[in-house]
């Protein structure tokens, strides 16, 4: 085997190491560390985002046939970019000091 496959087989099984080190860790002071004195409350200002999520989520689901339209516009327009480019090509180009 090349040097490089070595040398990338080493990093994998290092890298894998770090991380059941790191979750050992973590683990640890989750499950066994007494907890720390008062648990902080959560304010509006933080739980406000991850209801208006769960709320376009909920949306998302209901009104999932108009947003699966939308996305399947795009993946086509990314797919044959032809008529962007047409219009991006019969653009008029900018002359300078024409205040653009």
């Amino acid at each position: 085997m090349p040097t490089t496959a070595w040398l990338l087989m080493a990093a994998l099984i290092l890298s894998g190491l770090a991380t059941v080190i790191a979750m050992v860790r973590a683990g640890i002071n989750v499950f066994w560390a007494a907890p720390a004195g008062r648990t902080p409350r959560v304010g509006l200002v933080e739980i406000a985002p991850v209801g208006l999520l769960l709320v376009l989520c909920g949306a998302l689901t209901v009104a999932a046939g108009p947003a699966m339209e939308y996305m399947q516009a795009t993946a086509e327009a990314l797919h044959a970019p032809r008529d962007y480019l047409r219009g991006v090509m019969e653009a008029p180009a900018a002359m300078p000091g024409d205040g653009q």
